[in-house]
This record gives structure tokens, C-alpha cells and sequence, in this order.
């Protein structure tokens, strides 16, 4: 369920972005129905990647940011692999390239926060029922 719900968070950061802010998807390139379809792939396999790391980092101290920095990790290598690849809106120089790649690493750490927020509350949910059963 947090690979879901990190999906869910980072689609909607990337409308809000592209769609709303930006007005980028207006000057789609591709089929509009292709694209939707291939970037809920994307995120739901970035969130499913941040899902299994935050699964198996669990530090001690400062756990949420810690899985923050994950996020603007992730989201670092994914718009450096964009960018090499020529995969990106038209854009407007540096200036636009600068604000974009620090967007979708906002956009990445906040699914990863999502997602760690959603263990932290499920982890915590489990230890109260297993008390609740003991008792």
C-alpha cells in the first residue's frame, strides 16, 4: 500500500507541476492516453523502488529524513537519466533545467515521505494490535 499511495502522491505533485504550473502537457509530443499509461508505469515503478529501499533502510535516529534523502536521491538519478536521454518538456534554457531538476527532486522525496510515513503508521498500528491481543 505505500508503493500505491506513493504513486498517487507523486502523480499528483507531477499534474500539479506539468499540468497546472507549468502547462507543459499542453505541448505534449506524444499520444496523451501513451503517455498517461507509461508515466503511471514510471512512478508506480519509482515508488515500488523507494518502497523496497525504505523497506530495508529502517535507521534508528532521524528515520524520516533519512528517507528523505533517498527521495532527492532518486529523484536526482531519474531526472539525470531524463535529461541525458533528451526525455523532457521544451524548455527555456538552464534556468528551466535548474527549476526542473529541483522539482522532481522535491517531487521524489515527498513520495518518499509518503511512503514512510505509511510504515511508520503501519508499523505502529501492528505493535498496538499485538498488545491489544495479549491482553
Amino acid at each position: 500500500m505505500g508503493t500505491v499511495f506513493g504513486t498517487g502522491a507523486m502523480l499528483l505533485l507531477f499534474y500539479v507541476w506539468h499540468g497546472m504550473v507549468l502547462n507543459d502537457l499542453s505541448s505534449l509530443q506524444y499520444d496523451p492516453n501513451i503517455f498517461v499509461g507509461l508515466l503511471f508505469v514510471l512512478y508506480l515503478s519509482i515508488a515500488l523502488a523507494l518502497s523496497f529501499v525504505i523497506g530495508v533502510y529502517n535507521p534508528e535516529n532521524y528515520r524520516l529524513f533519512k528517507h528523505l534523502s533517498i527521495g532527492v536521491f532518486m529523484g536526482f538519478l531519474i531526472y539525470l537519466i531524463a535529461f541525458v536521454l533528451g526525455v523532457s518538456f521544451n524548455g527555456g534554457g538552464l534556468k528551466h533545467i535548474v527549476l526542473d531538476f529541483s522539482w522532481q527532486m522535491v517531487e521524489q522525496m515527498l513520495g518518499s515521505g509518503v511512503i514512510s510515513i505509511y510504515y511508520l503508521v503501519s508499523y505502529r498500528l501492528e505493535k498496538v494490535r499485538e498488545v491489544k491481543s495479549f491482553e
